[in-house]
Parts: C-alpha cells; sequence; structure tokens
C-alpha cells in the first residue's frame, strides 16, 4: 500500500506520503555467539515471504538457513543472500564456527504497524501524469497510461509523434529521443516510469503527449490501483483478502475455543465447591435446630438444679 501511494499525487498534486508504519524484520544472535557479527534483513518481495521464523546457523564455511515453519533449508557461501524475498546482510563484526541467530521476518512488522496518514485530503488517488491525443489526430487510437513506476523524470513532458501507423518518434527529457520505434496495436510503450498503452489504429502524424496530471482532484486511478491490491498474492502466496479472511476465522475459532473452555473449567470450579460444601459446608436450617434443642436442654437443667436448690433449703430448714 506505502508503494502504491507513493506512485500517485493527492489532489493537491502533492506525492503520496506513506500510509502506514511497519515495523522491520528482526534478526536475534544467540546468547554466547563465538562470533561478533551482527546480521540484518530487509523484504526485497512482499509476495515472496512465508509466514515463518528461519534459524541461521554458520558452520565456519557456510550459512544454513533453516525455515522453521517446515524445516526445509538452504545453504549460501556469503552474504548478502536473498531467501523468500528476503535479504540477509551482515553490517559488522565477524562470523565465526558456531554463530547462531533467529530471523523473525513477520512479527515485528505487525507489532509496530500503525496508520501515520489519517487525512484523507493526503490520499494519492491520482496518478502523476496522464497521456492525450491531439485535436488534430486522424487515427482511432486512444492512449490510456496503464501504470507508473518511481523515476527522477516521471512528470517530464514527453511527446510521441507517429511517422506512420507502425513507427514513432520519442521526444522529452529523459528518453534519449528515440526515432523510428516499432509499434503494433495494444503494445506497451514505456519512458520515465509511465507504460502507455494505445488502443486502435494510429496514422502518420498523430501526436499523443504524456504530461503532469494537471486535475489531480478529479482522477482516481492509482486509488484504483490500490483498491486491486485486495487480489495481490503476498505472504504464502495468499491474497490479501482470502489471508484477511483466514484470519479473522482463525481468531473466531480460537474465541470459540477459549470461551468454551472457560465454561467447562466453570463448571469444574462449581462442581468443587459444591462438593466441598457438602463435605465440610455448614446447614444454617441445622444448626439452628441444634441450637434451639441445646437450648431447650439448658432450660431443663437449669430447672433440676432450682428444684435440687429448693430442695436442699426446705430440708435445712426442718433440721433447724
Amino acid at each position: 500500500a506505502n508503494d502504491q501511494q507513493a506512485l500517485g499525487v493527492d489532489r493537491n498534486g502533492a506525492t503520496g506520503q506513506p500510509l502506514f508504519s511497519v515495523g522491520a524484520p528482526e534478526v536475534l544472535p544467540r546468547t554466547g555467539n563465538p562470533g561478533t557479527a551482527t546480521l540484518s534483513a530487509s523484504v526485497v518481495n512482499s509476495s515472496a515471504l512465508e509466514a515463518s521464523d528461519y534459524r541461521i546457523d554458520y558452520d565456519g564455511t557456510n550459512f544454513s538457513v533453516t525455515r522453521l515453519a517446515d524445516g526445509q533449508s538452504s545453504t549460501f557461501a556469503s552474504l548478502p543472500a536473498t531467501i523468500d524475498g528476503l535479504t540477509l546482510s551482515s553490517p559488522s563484526g565477524t562470523f565465526a564456527a558456531g554463530d547462531k541467530f533467529l530471523l523473525r521476518p513477520t512479527a515485528p512488522a505487525t507489532r509496530a504497524m500503525s496508520v501515520t496518514l489519517v487525512t484523507p485530503a493526503s490520499i494519492a488517488a491520482a496518478r502523476p501524469v496522464v497521456a492525450e491525443g491531439t485535436s488534430t489526430n486522424t487515427g482511432g487510437a486512444s492512449a490510456s497510461v496503464a501504470a507508473v513506476a518511481s523515476n527522477a523524470n516521471l512528470t517530464q513532458t514527453v511527446t510521441l509523434t507517429f511517422t506512420s501507423a507502425g513507427t514513432f518518434d520519442v521526444n522529452g527529457t529523459g528518453t534519449g529521443n528515440p526515432t523510428g520505434v516499432a509499434f503494433t496495436p495494444g503494445s506497451t510503450i514505456s519512458y520515465n516510469g509511465w507504460s502507455l498503452t494505445l488502443n486502435g489504429a494510429p496514422r502518420a502524424g498523430d501526436v499523443f503527449t504524456v504530461r503532469l496530471n494537471p486535475a489531480p482532484s478529479s482522477d482516481n486511478r492509482n486509488a484504483l490501483s490500490m483498491a486491486d491490491q485486495r487480489d495481490a498474492r503476498l505472504i504464502g502466496g495468499d491474497r490479501t483478502s482470502d489471508a484477511y479472511a483466514t484470519l479473522l476465522g482463525e481468531v473466531g475459532a480460537r474465541v470459540q475455543s477459549a470461551d468454551s473452555a472457560r465454561e467447562i473449567a466453570q463448571r469444574i470450579a462449581d462442581d468443587a465447591k459444591l462438593a466441598q460444601s457438602n463435605a465440610s459446608g455448614v446447614n444454617l436450617d441445622e444448626e439452628a435446630a441444634r441450637m434451639l434443642q441445646y437450648q431447650q436442654a439448658y432450660q431443663a437443667a437449669a430447672k433440676v438444679i432450682s428444684a435440687a436448690q429448693t430442695l436442699f433449703d426446705s430440708l435445712l430448714s426442718a433440721v433447724s
């Protein structure tokens, strides 16, 4: 998304700024590595990335890179080296036999990801250039810019003048001004970072101009290219939309599993509390009945003692 954003311009004609801030892959050395070398990794082809970490071993001669997801291993005699869309390099230090590293390409990227562009007006919805035919063209060809790429001369005006139905001359900064360039209908013409497609057959004298977009606020071609990225194949070869749906499904399944586990654990805890209560708990009704029984027994005993005291006093009075 950031790359496509950079190829467009916003409604004011300014080059698109990054939409997201993404963390870089991290390489962690094993504690106690005998060497002093450090490793770094960068993404060079996002469509070749795999959802896996990697273990990197150095035996003193070769580097062995093992993909932990499936155990597949590749060997390199030197660095830099490229594997699964990642380029490994060593910015400093010296390797020694027994050095080991852990490469984590995707987890840091998602953990540190954040939105950096929050103003809708800054979305680069337009393409920086447009292709137009002159009003005096007599052929049936129409021009459209199919794609753009980063180039220092991207917005320089370029003129294509057809000398015949099958050849044209080019004039513009950065093109080299070639003449007699062969053309067949439907073929792609590319200069200065843009790619142009002509539909229909031109005639000698027809002129087409590729120039800076004069009205970016009314152009949504780059926004459509961003939307097309939903079908782009990224990590593991999955389309963005499919990968997102899979992620939602996996998260939903894990949440449901966690809820079920919580309910089961709660039932087990409730059963345990009930068993404990049955074994050692206090029944308030039973205890109240027992207290009433003890109270009545106490009152009866008190009456016996009172009667004995009265009898003893009567005996003492008779003797006296």
